[in-house]
């Protein structure tokens, strides 16, 4: 399949990922390009595709090398076992390089394939803290010490978010990344936090049924409970979840886990660095 088959890969990812239409077509509306995508055949049927999406540039030190995050890996069921995703998986890689791309990162969906992608040459490079489930009593009134959310545009959180990651690992996504992640948020969006004028914070929050997840929430340490509290005002009756970089988070550094990894061709990683990765599009 010289020039993938659009509906073959709108198929392929239904089977796969059980995505509803309007998620699909979304992100092939958003991010879709023949030259960026990988489709494997096999007897004239899709067997694996890969994705890649231009994130924007992965802040490295000194350097920014243009990034590609690797989205939407999939294989047809019936045809596991046979190697199509490591093959894929490879194709998409040197596909990145030959448009351009020094840095492939990615967010396995599983933690078991952690140990497949680095088999591929894949680094374990960014981590994440979770604070699990709060479970919401509409009841309440949560005190927020004057904390609030004010909805942001996806340029104003790019700019915004990268006065926090200042000095760090992180994956500068570019305003069309984050448009695209708004548009995945339901009835939450992109935010900055503020108390008392200052802003203190910014958060990407998804809403959907009966549940919350801040995917990202970046801010310093002693403003995390207020953040977390204005959070819970925003969406109040509703159960929160946060994912935040373990600096963060009061004593986060003990719940950090395995988030992110990384394909690096040309700057070298730092040693020991707790890269941020930020919104996966999970």
């Amino acid at each position: 399949m010289t020039a993938p088959d659009v509906g073959a890969l709108k198929a392929l990812w239904r089977a796969v990922f059980c995505d509803p239409e309007e998620e699909i077509d979304r992100f092939f509306s958003h991010f879709y390009a023949p030259e960026r995508t990988v489709a494997i055949t096999e007897g004239g049927e899709l067997a694996a595709m890969a994705h890649l999406l231009p994130a924007g540039s992965l802040v490295l030190g000194g350097k920014a090398p243009p990034c590609a995050m690797l989205y939407a890996v999939a294989s047809a069921p019936h045809l596991r076992g046979r190697g199509f995703g490591r093959r894929v998986t490879e194709e998409a890689v040197q596909r990145a390089q030959a448009l351009g791309f020094e840095a492939v990162v990615l967010h396995p969906a599983e933690k078991t394939l952690f140990s497949f992608y680095e088999k591929l040459g894949f680094l374990t490079a960014f981590s994440a803290c979770f604070t699990g489930i709060i479970n919401l009593d509409p009841q309440s009134e949560p005190e927020t010490h004057g904390a609030a959310l004010r909805r942001i545009s996806s340029a104003e959180y790019a700019a915004l978010r990268r006065r926090y990651l200042d000095g760090r690992v992180f994956i500068d996504f570019t305003p069309h990344a984050f448009a695209y992640q708004e548009a995945l948020c339901g009835e939450g969006g992109l935010f900055a936090v503020e108390r008392g004028g200052e802003t203190v914070g910014c958060a990407i929050v998804e809403r959907g049924g009966e549940e919350t997840a801040a995917k990202e929430l970046l801010c310093l340490p002693r403003d995390f409970d207020d953040a977390v509290a204005a959070l819970e005002r925003a969406f109040p009756a509703h159960a929160l979840s946060v994912r935040a970089p373990e600096w963060a988070v009061p004593g986060g550094s003990e719940r950090a886990v395995p988030f992110g990894m990384l394909y690096l061709t040309a700057a070298g990683y730092p040693q020991d660095a707790a890269g941020w990765y930020g919104p996966a599009f999970d």
